[in-house]
């Protein structure tokens, strides 16, 4: 889980806003849990506990803009982590 979020953030020239590492977080605990899920309810139920995590330890930021869902798309080409809107 801290190498993804390592490996996110070690090629950013510019610097990181707190809401972007609470998105990182919530990305590589998506993709650490989550994806390794089956059944839709595992899923959601695994969606709300990182978002109720996220709250109890991230106070001070706007959960529902900074956890909406889809978070990232990443290429494993360029290392790039760009958000994504669902637009």
């Amino acid at each position: 889980w801290v190498r993804g979020i390592y490996e996110s953030v070690v090629h950013m020239d510019q610097g990181l806003t707190r809401e972007e590492l609470v998105r990182i977080w919530a990305h590589e605990a998506l993709r650490l849990f989550s994806d390794r899920l089956v059944g839709e309810d595992e899923v959601e139920w695994c969606s709300n506990k990182i978002d109720e995590v996220a709250k109890q330890l991230f106070a001070a930021i706007d959960h529902d803009e900074v956890l909406e869902r889809p978070l990232f798309y990443s290429s494993w080409l360029t290392k790039d982590t760009k958000r994504v809107n669902r637009e």
